[in-house]
This record gives C-alpha cells, structure tokens and sequence, in this order.
C-alpha cells in the first residue's frame, strides 16, 4: 500500500524527471547529465515504492531506522556535492583571474605601443 507521504515523493520525483527532460531539450545538460538525472529519479522513485529492501541494508550497517539511514545519506551526499562545486568554482576563478590578468597585459602592451 503506497501512503500519503510516498505518493508526494513519487510526484516529486515525476516533476524533477520533467525538468530534467526541459533543461535536456534546451541544450542545458548533455546526454551524460541528462542520464544521471534520469536513473536519480528512478532510483528515489523506486526506493519510494519498495522501502523495505533498503531497510535491510539499513539494518546491515547497524543503523536501527530507515530514516535515520535517509539522513547520513543525505549528509553525505551534501558533504560530496558542496566539496565538488567548492573546488569547481575554485578553478573557475582561477582561470576568470588568468583570463582578466592576460587582457589587462594584452591592454597596457597596445597603449605603450600607441
């Protein structure tokens, strides 16, 4: 029996698909990206309709409840994509600051030469 709070997680779920597919279409995620979305939501969907097989697994890693085995999930996976995007914005800048230094050489070499 699928209860309230599943149904509201399957929709979720559903909607985020659809986003994915729209951010897809507009050239926004490649096929890689758009692939790893897409079995994401189907993983949530399907650990949704069928909690009990992670309950298990829960229960192997001495955790005593499902949720609490969802929250050290949760923060891990936060933990994991917060380090990713830190050190991604890190290069970024880096190569926004090379890219500012080498133009304002590239201006100061064309003024002396004036």
């Amino acid at each position: 029996m699928i209860f309230g709070l599943q149904i509201i997680a399957i929709l979720f779920s559903l909607v985020m698909i659809y986003f994915a597919y729209l951010n897809f279409k507009k050239g926004e995620l490649t096929k890689d990206e758009i692939t790893v979305w897409l079995l994401l939501w189907a993983i949530v969907i399907l650990v949704t309709i069928f909690p009990n097989y992670l309950r298990a697994l829960a229960q192997n890693l001495f955790i005593t409840r499902l949720f609490d085995f969802f929250v050290v999930g949760g923060f891990i996976f936060l933990i994991s994509i917060t380090s990713i995007i830190y050190m991604r914005t890190k290069r970024l800048g880096n190569k926004l600051e090379k890219l500012v230094r080498d133009e304002a050489l590239k201006n100061v070499n064309k003024a002396k030469n004036k």
